[in-house]
């Protein structure tokens, strides 16, 4: 007879899915290491959030959706609150009482309890693991290479929010009322590590072949002399305006089209337009008119694979994976205060990483990267001379 608590079922299956982590890498196209991976992935994060509930309302883990559901949990409840010593305690329930979902247990920790890393880009992740699990068990799926980079990324969260919550006052005093109570934190194998990030390495080279991702990053390129916008890379709602409804804009009328693509306001736009020549009036004009152009090429790139849901949707699974693979960033804002003058290094930008590994993958052959991005020899130069935010390491720690 096999006796699990909570805590042993959660080293269980975060000790399933790093073996199935490590025969990915072993065997990265067999589907079955995928799939297995998957479920028990799904399996620990649902168990590691009823674990988080249970130590801030045990009440809160289980479900009420009818009056019989919810009158089983309350006399529960009720009968053990009469011979409960410490507010720590565990309840042994007798009964079976049917537990909350997946989905309703991070919701209630991210906007109920506000846990801190339940923000809407890990919300993005659980979306998309719940949606591969629901396919897989129910009917069917379509399991992406690049879903790995979600897959272990959701791994080392887990593993972090159960060794976080081994640390927590409620379990440190839950275990000084009951020595029984003493479990370990669950040990990441580095070497794990280290061979993972070889296998992600690969997966991001093969990720600059798809079409779409090739247009977002192609947009960025020709924007790395401006001064972009500063976005939170959580607010996929500005990420996505800042890709497409900001290069909408720039259809209006004749006059507000430039100015908008250029983020300027109306009067900072007249007055711009008296300061410069003619020639640069219509290089802004081309810029502008290939935003548009972009923007006209990622609805044909969507049309051609068929999708069935809003564009939106295509363009935002696109910048997810583009943040996944630490390939955009948002820049530090400057200002020169000695002749107010604004650095051009501020706003959403490629990270360096991402130039080096085109660069590699196109064995920096400036036709091959020009045609790839849809991209003039100047604005191929200006992606050679690009050298990042040097307040922050060349590399991505802001994502």
């Amino acid at each position: 007879m096999f006796d699990l608590e909570i805590e042993d079922n959660i080293k269980l299956t975060l000790e399933v899915s790093e073996d199935y982590l490590e025969k990915i890498i072993k065997k990265p196209d067999d589907v079955k290491n995928y799939k297995m991976l998957i479920l028990n992935l799904h399996n620990a994060l649902e168990l590691t959030f009823k674990f988080l509930l249970q130590s801030r309302n045990d009440f809160m883990i289980y479900e009420m959706h009818d009056r019989n559901s919810y009158r089983d949990v309350i006399d529960t409840f009720k009968s053990f609150h009469k011979q409960r010593k410490f507010s720590n305690e565990k309840i042994p329930f007798e009964r079976a009482l049917n537990t909350i979902s997946f989905t309703k247990a991070y919701e209630i920790l991210a906007y109920l309890y506000n846990v801190e890393g339940f923000d809407e880009k890990f919300i993005f992740k659980l979306k998309r693991l719940n949606t591969l699990r629901n396919g897989l068990t129910h009917f069917k799926a379509r399991i992406e290479h690049t879903d790995i980079l979600v897959l272990y990324n959701l791994f080392e969260e887990c593993v972090n929010l159960y060794n976080s919550e081994l640390d927590s006052d409620k379990n440190v005093f839950r275990n000084l009322i009951n020595e029984n109570h003493d479990y370990d934190k669950f040990i990441l194998n580095r070497d794990l590590a280290y061979d993972f990030s070889n296998t992600i390495e690969d997966i991001k080279i093969k990720l600059l072949d798809d079409p779409i991702i090739k247009e977002l990053i192609g947009f960025l390129i020709i924007k790395l002399d401006r001064v972009n916008p500063d976005i939170n890379l959580n607010d996929y709602e500005k990420l996505l305006e800042f890709f497409v409804k900001k290069q909408e804009r720039t259809t209006d009328k004749k006059n507000h089209k430039i100015h908008r693509s250029l983020d300027y306001i109306e009067l900072e736009y007249k007055e711009y337009l008296k300061e410069i020549q003619e020639q640069a009036l219509k290089e802004i004009q081309e810029q502008a008119r290939k935003d548009i152009d972009r923007k006209d090429e990622m609805k044909k790139k969507y049309n051609e694979a068929g999708k069935k849901g809003k564009f939106e949707d295509f363009v935002v699974r696109a910048i997810f994976m583009l943040l996944e693979s630490d390939f955009i960033y948002s820049r530090t804002y400057y200002q020169r205060y000695e002749s107010f003058d604004h650095d051009l290094f501020g706003g959403l930008s490629l990270t360096v990483s991402c130039k080096d590994l085109i660069l590699r993958k196109w064995n920096r052959d400036s036709d091959s990267i020009c045609k790839a991005f849809d991209l003039s020899q100047e604005e191929y130069s200006r992606l050679l001379k690009f050298q990042g935010d040097h307040s922050i390491d060349s590399s991505d720690d802001e994502l």
